[in-house]
């Protein structure tokens, strides 16, 4: 069974306890989980046998060599003394959400991935609004193979899983390593660029 991270949910329960077999096998790229149902897992399909070391992954060419950054876009002086004024917890929110500085770092990103480097961008956004400006909207379960840049917007309330399904979507395998050397200096081949 693919996607074992999710298999607490009913269905693959119900499923797991119906099917016949002599052995389970179950697949994930993210064995993370917020609360505490490992546990659960090792009860319906067994103990983790496996795990390979992503180091290792990126020296074989096997996925990509992935800068992470965190980008700290200031609110603005009329956005954060509106953010101030507020109880409301949605509106400081909103108002967090749509910060004029996030987008002008989000588009410098963007104009200098496409025209500098040529990359295939992904922009995920935690709140629709926030991507109003921007043509397309996408989930976690999206497949763009080539794309190698995430953008990420208003990300702080994402789960650590939801993090790393959209990590996954720019780590494929770009090369091997030795293809990826810049003058005896290895190059990152993807970026992940969370917001705050």
């Amino acid at each position: 069974m693919d996607k074992m991270h999710v298999v607490r949910a009913d269905m693959f329960r119900k499923v797991i306890s119906i099917t016949k077999s002599h052995c389970k096998l179950g697949l994930t790229a993210t064995l993370v989980r917020e609360d505490e149902c490992i546990i659960v897992l090792n009860f319906l399909i067994g103990p983790k046998l496996y795990e390979a070391n992503w180091l290792n992954l990126v020296k074989g060419g096997f996925i990509a060599n992935i800068q992470c950054a965190e980008v700290w876009c200031p609110m603005t002086k009329e956005f954060f003394a509106e953010y101030l004024e507020k109880d409301n917890s949605k509106r400081k929110h909103a108002i967090y959400a749509m910060n004029p500085n996030k987008f002008r770092a989000c588009e410098f990103l963007i104009r200098f991935h496409e025209e500098q480097r040529h990359d295939k961008i992904i922009v995920f956004a935690d709140n629709l609004f926030a991507l109003v400006d921007f043509p397309f909207k996408g989930g976690n379960s999206i497949d763009i193979p080539e794309a190698n840049v995430i953008i990420q917007i208003s990300s702080h309330a994402s789960s650590r899983r939801q993090e790393a399904q959209r990590l996954g979507r720019i780590l494929r395998a770009k090369g091997r390593l030795q293809d990826r050397m810049a003058g005896g200096k290895e190059e990152y081949n993807a970026f992940f660029y969370s917001r705050s």
